[in-house]
Protein backbone atom coordinates (compact mmCIF):
# COMPACT_ATOMS: atom_id res chain seq x y z
CA UNK A 1 0.00 0.00 0.00
CA UNK A 2 2.76 2.12 1.09
CA UNK A 3 4.30 1.82 -2.74
CA UNK A 4 1.38 2.49 -4.44
CA UNK A 5 0.48 5.80 -2.36
CA UNK A 6 4.17 6.66 -3.25
CA UNK A 7 3.86 5.52 -6.97
CA UNK A 8 0.36 7.90 -6.94
CA UNK A 9 2.17 10.91 -5.72
CA UNK A 10 5.00 10.59 -8.03
CA UNK A 11 2.70 10.43 -10.88
CA UNK A 12 0.69 13.64 -9.79
CA UNK A 13 3.85 15.47 -9.29
CA UNK A 14 5.13 14.41 -13.02
CA UNK A 15 1.60 16.46 -13.94
CA UNK A 16 1.82 19.54 -11.78
CA UNK A 17 5.52 19.97 -12.86
CA UNK A 18 5.01 19.46 -16.17
CA UNK A 19 8.10 20.60 -18.61
CA UNK A 20 10.00 22.21 -16.57
CA UNK A 21 10.92 18.64 -14.93
CA UNK A 22 12.36 17.67 -18.64
CA UNK A 23 14.93 20.31 -18.03
CA UNK A 24 15.76 18.86 -14.42
CA UNK A 25 16.37 16.15 -16.36
CA UNK A 26 18.80 17.19 -18.78
CA UNK A 27 20.61 18.96 -15.84
CA UNK A 28 20.68 15.98 -14.23
CA UNK A 29 22.04 13.79 -17.19
CA UNK A 30 24.66 16.36 -18.63
CA UNK A 31 26.18 16.74 -14.72
CA UNK A 32 26.21 12.49 -14.65
CA UNK A 33 24.15 12.40 -11.69
CA UNK A 34 22.37 9.40 -11.06
CA UNK A 35 18.66 8.66 -11.48
CA UNK A 36 15.99 9.21 -9.01
CA UNK A 37 13.47 6.88 -8.36
CA UNK A 38 10.82 8.95 -10.52
CA UNK A 39 13.14 8.53 -13.66
CA UNK A 40 11.23 5.38 -15.16
CA UNK A 41 7.17 6.72 -13.85
CA UNK A 42 8.06 10.61 -15.21
CA UNK A 43 8.39 10.41 -19.03
CA UNK A 44 9.62 14.19 -19.55
CA UNK A 45 12.33 13.74 -17.03
CA UNK A 46 13.25 10.23 -18.62
CA UNK A 47 13.64 12.20 -22.03
CA UNK A 48 15.75 15.24 -20.54
CA UNK A 49 18.26 13.14 -18.78
CA UNK A 50 18.48 10.92 -21.63
CA UNK A 51 19.36 13.79 -24.15
CA UNK A 52 21.41 15.35 -21.05
CA UNK A 53 23.85 12.08 -21.31
CA UNK A 54 23.93 12.01 -24.85
CA UNK A 55 24.84 15.93 -25.28
CA UNK A 56 27.22 15.23 -22.42
CA UNK A 57 28.57 12.33 -24.28
CA UNK A 58 29.41 14.86 -27.39
CA UNK A 59 31.04 17.49 -25.32
CA UNK A 60 33.55 15.01 -24.15
CA UNK A 61 34.04 14.03 -27.26
CA UNK A 62 34.54 17.58 -28.40
CA UNK A 63 37.10 18.53 -25.62
CA UNK A 64 39.13 15.49 -26.43
CA UNK A 65 39.43 15.95 -29.88
CA UNK A 66 40.31 19.91 -28.86
CA UNK A 67 42.97 19.27 -26.15
CA UNK A 68 44.76 16.22 -28.14
CA UNK A 69 44.63 18.52 -31.31
CA UNK A 70 42.72 16.65 -33.43
CA UNK A 71 40.79 18.79 -36.27
CA UNK A 72 37.30 19.38 -35.90
CA UNK A 73 34.91 16.14 -37.01
CA UNK A 74 33.35 16.96 -39.90
CA UNK A 75 30.23 14.12 -38.72
CA UNK A 76 29.95 16.01 -35.40
CA UNK A 77 29.82 19.82 -36.82
CA UNK A 78 26.35 20.26 -36.90
CA UNK A 79 26.38 19.02 -32.78
CA UNK A 80 26.76 21.95 -30.86
CA UNK A 81 27.66 20.08 -27.73
CA UNK A 82 30.30 18.90 -29.71
CA UNK A 83 31.32 22.25 -30.83
CA UNK A 84 31.21 23.71 -27.03
CA UNK A 85 33.16 20.72 -25.78
CA UNK A 86 35.79 21.95 -28.50
CA UNK A 87 35.62 25.34 -27.96
CA UNK A 88 36.30 24.58 -24.01
CA UNK A 89 39.46 22.07 -25.15
CA UNK A 90 40.79 25.15 -27.03
CA UNK A 91 40.50 27.48 -24.35
CA UNK A 92 42.12 24.75 -22.11
CA UNK A 93 45.28 24.46 -24.37
CA UNK A 94 45.69 28.48 -24.67
CA UNK A 95 46.01 29.07 -21.17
Amino acid sequence: MKHLYLLILLIFFNFLIGCDIQSKGYEHGFKGKSKPIFYSVCQNYHKGYNQGRLDAEMFDYGYYDAKHRLPLNPKEMENPAYLDGYKKGKEVLSE
